[in-house]
Formats: structure tokens, sequence, C-alpha cells
């Protein structure tokens, strides 16, 4: 199964490529059971695939990811209830914090354009 994963680099130390969305594929595999008492089944398994990156602040990340108390939940389901939410302006919806970001924390914007004088760019994507 193919799946696209959010990798790379950010122009800072203090920021790390992080997936801002997420969709999810679902397989159909076989399952084979050890011993091999009964052939092959069918199972249908969802993935998920990052769809968009960008780098984020990394305490930003750490505060939301240990501010909650993680619950196992099917993997079919999305990270947030509240998916693709409409956001102020300036901000931009975040699927693995679950919230509405200020554009400014993401370096990787076309607004950003401090560091490509100096010839540093964020390579951060799927």
């Amino acid at each position: 199964v193919s799946v696209y994963r959010c990798g790379g680099c950010c122009n800072s130390e203090g920021q790390q490529c992080m997936n801002t969305s997420t969709s999810y594929l679902s397989k159909t595999l076989f399952e084979i059971t050890v011993p091999l008492s009964q052939g092959p089944k069918p199972v249908t398994i969802s993935f998920a695939n990052h769809t968009s990156c960008r780098c984020m602040s990394k305490l930003d990340v750490y505060r939301q990811v240990h501010s909650i108390i993680r619950r196992s939940l099917p993997a079919a389901l999305p990270q947030c209830q509240a998916a693709n939410k409409t956001c102020p302006a300036d901000y931009i919806w975040n699927n693995h914090v679950c919230r509405c970001l200020a554009q400014h924390d993401f370096i990787f914007s076309p607004s950003a354009g401090d560091d490509s004088a100096d010839g540093f760019h964020d390579i951060c994507g799927p």
C-alpha cells in the first residue's frame, strides 16, 4: 500500500515538518493466520495518507499533543471531528492539532521571504 508521509527539512531547529491535512485510503488485504488451518480471508484496513504538509513550531505541536489524553479510535475516523474547519483571516486549519493556527506559525508560506534572501528554504512535503 502506497501512502504519503510528511518529511523533509525546515529552516529552523525550532520547527518540524508536520501534516496539516490527511485523507484515508481503505484497502482490502488478505489475512493469513498461522497455523494455516484455513485459507486467506479478506480484511479491509484504512491507512492515513498525508495530503498537505507545513513547517510548524515544535513547541506548539508538543503542547497540543501532550495536553490531550489520547484514546484509541477506529482507524477509519479522521483525527478531528471538525475536519476542514473554516478559519478566520490569516489562520490555517490544522488536522494534526485540530484547531486553527496563525499563518505566521508556518515558515513555509509565501509571506516568509527573509530566508530566501539567505539561500535557505524549507523542504517540507508529502
